[in-house]
């Protein structure tokens, strides 16, 4: 992988301030494959350098995401990791519960 390589960075934001670790988060491949979703979320917080609870442009963090999208495993480890605040609003004051209710799984509001 690229990050063996040095020199490049896994927290680097987008232009809209969205890290490798929100993209992961919610990624559309998650719900044919959630397991490599959780993969790549642990996988990036085997790095030093992952922010795990930084904010986009819009304030949302990589719970908010995952939670959004109904990645329980990725929710999980998000939960798990020191740092992560979810209780943290977004920039339009919608609760990391608020996301989990568009659709997500039981299993996540039950983490939450």
């Amino acid at each position: 992988m690229l990050f063996k390589l040095g020199g490049v960075s896994l927290d680097r934001p987008d232009n809209e301030s969205r890290t490798p670790l929100s993209r992961a988060a919610r990624s559309r491949e998650g719900r044919y494959f959630p397991d490599r979703v959780e993969g790549l979320v642990k996988m990036l917080f085997g790095r030093e350098e992952v922010n795990s609870d930084r904010a986009d442009t819009e304030g949302r963090t990589p719970l908010s995401h995952a939670a959004e999208a109904g990645f329980e495993g990725a929710v999980k480890v998000l939960l798990r990791r020191e740092g992560v605040t979810p209780d943290m609003l977004d920039n339009l004051g919608r609760t990391l519960l608020m996301f989990a209710t568009t659709g997500a799984p039981k299993g996540v509001l039950t983490l939450l």
